[in-house]
């Protein structure tokens, strides 16, 4: 016995002297941490040497791979009892916060996770990341903690970025602002591959690293989660308490720890002489940012901003004369995680029993003005999109199973209205762990007062997916719902002759887009898709069923209905060829909208043009042309030519900025709208003038091929006062707003009167071929439901007669 403790204890030291003896960062790459911008690669190097030389501290999960192939993953840090039984004491936690339904353990472990570069050029945070995780390694570990480190949530933008400075960067630089390594080329590594912000996107979970994030984030639900950052140059450091406005749904126990956290944060930078500055900028409001969406969910969720980012490279001299190096970034945000941890794990008691009420309260008792919000069933295809949103974020859900009249919020009317609740209307109920965050989705209006908020004011799920939807105070339970069951039991194949798809939901031209790409032959009927089986007998079987799995709304058409569709002389749907430009005057984030949109949403082929070579493309392979937002003022074009391929027929669709090629072309000239005063005047930035990403609807005319599916018109969301008017323009079937079509979100009282006759969208006619116009971004960062039918309307559909006149 005295033997084998010897050797027991001889393990430990050896274990500890390990854990003692690490590389730093600095040996293990052979150059020092800062010196240079670390690859993605040798990121995941050092994680990997680190777990396997330390496997009784460390425990690496992979959790996914980027657009580019590149691994997602995490480092959990803990115990060695406490790696080995991960499994147990997550599904603990989770019990405890009724997540899951199993017996109930006492929990005293806190469990944080702290989230590095999701913008890929702030990328000090990385490096930060790395030297954190050595000194985890050369720590006493607590057996109440498990600490879960992302050391890079956006590893293709980071990647762009680290490429392209490692190959500008030079020994023996001198400092000056005008290098080229100050200025990197388009497009910005703050991006993911599809030119997405990802940390708008963490509620939304549009672009695939969001998804496989939360789906491990939720599969942990964090007491604490921090996201560290990077901001302009010359400013200092911010962390908490945050900005207002503060989203009222923030519990007075999170808003006291973060304050905790930030007091002594502020010791720490004080003593160092490091600036520094909080409740300014960035607030607690937009829930789809890594701190907020973490913050709905329970934990004490935070953003720490450090200047620097792209523009500061290495080195940077700031306004006030100082010297910013890559070292002192990455000091401060390892300063910074450290502190936040140790505040953290000192309120542990009180932010773990304060988590299980959060979510134990809020299924006991609801939350919010609405109970319960019911989801109309009357379009299949939007319920299933909404339940695949709601199943992504663990919010559970049931199906009515009987009629009741009841009284409600109309989405639609802005009123209280009375409506019966009808079998498989969807209902989503705030009784629930997750309530306070069904709240935060799905109520109609934010609260926000006349303050400036960091980004959008407006995103009720109802009005994202424009459902017909109330908000009801009463409670009705909750259980987790499958599908309904009228959509199990279909008829044969055999039994159709020809179906039809009526156009009533996005998910349509993902089945279109499948159809043309599988050379089907498809017929349009006002408002329908026709399959006939006789014209696709291949591919009839394989159709429906894709149909029937996006839950479309079909039907069955019968010997006499395609007789009388025969004498219609109906035309087919041609698959369009589509080119899209791209490049530096284009905007990253508009493009990266509608690239994603075509490449991943409807999955259609396209191809790029440059701006440096459109002057001399040949368009006449293409259909259409496609020209998002961007500055084109010196954009080099053959306007004789892009006219003549128009004129034969040609499709230009226009988005906001690029309807200045209307102007270039002398065809459909819009006039701009005139703010002038508000331009000039020093309080152009104060909220009376803003309009601060809030939601409108505008009506499609009858007449025009893009109405389809939007008989209710268009949700859309405007982030600034609109940029044209429609005036003596001689545009066809236009699309305005005017005041009185704000849906939610907030609008300025000045920028309010900029809104009347404001225009939209709309079309123009040339010789065989039109332009539509969109003074907006329809696909604006792939939320709203709306924007996809109307790109769809745009890209495949024919153009409408053209209006007689006299």
């Amino acid at each position: 016995m005295k033997k084998i403790i010897c050797t027991l204890i001889g393990l430990l030291a050896l274990i500890s002297v390990n854990a003692q003896n690490a590389f730093t960062p600095s040996e293990f790459l052979d150059y020092e941490l800062g010196s240079r911008f670390t690859f993605q690669a040798d990121i995941e190097r050092y994680c990997d040497y680190l777990v396997n030389s330390n496997p009784h501290q460390f425990k690496k999960v992979n959790y996914g791979k980027t657009e580019e192939g590149r691994n997602l993953f995490v480092v959990i840090h803990a115990t060695e009892e406490n790696l080995k039984n991960l499994q147990s004491l997550r599904e603990n936690h989770l019990n405890n916060i009724e997540i899951y339904n199993g017996e109930k353990k006492s929990e005293d472990i806190l469990i944080t996770w702290y989230s590095f570069n999701i913008h890929g050029d702030e990328a000090s945070s990385s490096e930060a990341s790395l030297k954190y995780l050595h000194y985890l390694a050369s720590r006493n570990t607590s057996s109440s903690e498990i600490i879960i480190v992302d050391p890079c949530l956006n590893p293709d933008g980071r990647e762009h970025y680290v490429q392209w400075y490692s190959s500008v960067q030079h020994k023996n630089n001198h400092y000056n602002e005008n290098t080229s390594e100050r200025y990197k080329p388009w497009p910005q590594g703050r991006y993911n591959h599809y030119l997405s912000d990802l940390n708008r996107d963490w509620v939304w979970q549009v672009q695939k690293e969001s998804k496989q994030r939360l789906a491990l984030y939720n599969s942990w639900m964090p007491h604490v989660h921090a996201d560290f950052h990077e901001m302009e140059p010359n400013k200092s450091y911010f962390f908490p308490p945050p900005a207002e406005p503060v989203h009222d749904a923030v519990m007075p126990y999170q808003k006291e720890i973060l304050n905790s956290i930030g007091k002594d944060l502020e010791k720490g930078f004080e003593k160092k002489n490091w600036d520094y500055f909080t409740e300014k900028e960035f607030d607690l409001l937009y829930p789809s940012y890594g701190d907020t969406y973490s913050t709905f969910n329970g934990a004490i969720g935070l953003t720490l901003e450090q200047g620097g980012g792209d523009f500061a490279g290495l080195m940077y001299i700031q306004n006030n004369g100082d010297t910013l190096t890559l070292k002192k970034r990455i000091d401060k945000h390892f300063y910074t995680v450290k502190s936040l941890h140790e505040t953290a794990f000192r309120n542990k008691t009180s932010i773990i029993s304060n988590f299980q009420t959060f979510h134990t309260e809020a299924k006991e008792s609801g939350n919010g003005i609405y109970k319960n919000f019911v989801i109309k069933n009357d379009v299949k295809a939007k319920t299933l999109a909404l339940i695949q949103f709601l199943d992504n974020l663990g919010i559970a859900y049931q199906y009515a199973h009987e009629s009741m009249p009841l009284d409600g919020y109309d989405f639609h009317s802005k009123k209280l209205e009375s409506f019966t609740l009808e079998p498989k209307d969807l209902v989503i109920s705030t009784y629930q762990p997750k309530g306070r965050l069904v709240r935060v989705l799905f109520e109609p209006n934010t609260a926000i007062t006349d303050i400036k908020t960091y980004d959008i004011s407006s995103w009720a799920v109802p009005y994202l997916h424009h459902t017909t939807s109330y908000g009801v105070a009463d409670g009705f339970g909750i259980e987790k719902a499958t599908t309904p069951t009228e959509n199990k039991n279909e008829s044969s194949t055999a039994d159709y002759l020809a179906f039809s798809v009526r156009v009533n939901s996005a998910s349509c031209f993902k089945f279109l887009s499948e159809a043309l790409q599988m050379k089907a032959l498809v017929t349009f009927d006002d408002g329908t898709f026709i399959i006939n089986k006789n014209a696709n007998k291949d591919t009839f079987e394989t159709l429906l069923q894709r149909a029937r799995s996006l839950n479309l709304d079909i039907q069955n058409l019968e010997k006499g209905e395609l007789k009388s569709l025969k004498k219609k002389q109906l035309s087919y749907i041609n698959s369009p060829k589509i080119a899209v430009i791209v490049g530096s005057s284009v905007y990253e984030e508009e493009l990266g909208d509608l690239l994603f949109y075509l490449d991943k949403y409807i999955s259609f082929p396209f191809s790029e043009i440059s701006t440096d070579r459109f002057e001399n493309f040949d368009l006449s392979n293409f259909d259409i042309l496609i020209i998002p937002n961007g500055t084109y003022d010196k954009t080099k074009m053959d306007e004789d030519k892009l006219k003549r391929w128009l004129a034969d027929g040609g499709k230009l669709v226009l988005m906001e900025g690029g309807i200045s090629i209307s102007q270039k072309l002398d065809i459909g000239k819009l006039p701009l709208t005139n703010t002038d005063e508000i331009k000039y005047s020093t309080d152009k930035n104060k909220p009376l003038n803003l309009i601060q990403g809030a939601m409108f609807n505008t009506k499609i005319d009858s007449s025009s091929s893009l109405r389809y599916g939007l008989e209710g018109g268009l949700n859309f969301i405007l982030t600034g006062i609109p940029t044209y008017a429609l005036g003596n323009s001689k545009t066809y079937f236009p699309s305005i707003i005017n005041s009185s079509d704000h849906l939610s979100g907030f609008v300025g009282k000045n920028a309010k009167t900029f809104l009347n006759n404001s225009f939209i969208l709309g079309t123009h006619f040339f010789g065989n071929g039109i332009i539509h116009q969109f003074a907006i971004n329809p696909l604006f960062r792939g939320i709203m439901e709306d924007g996809k039918i109307l790109m769809g309307n745009a890209i495949f559909l024919s153009k409408p007669a053209k209006p007689q006149t006299n």
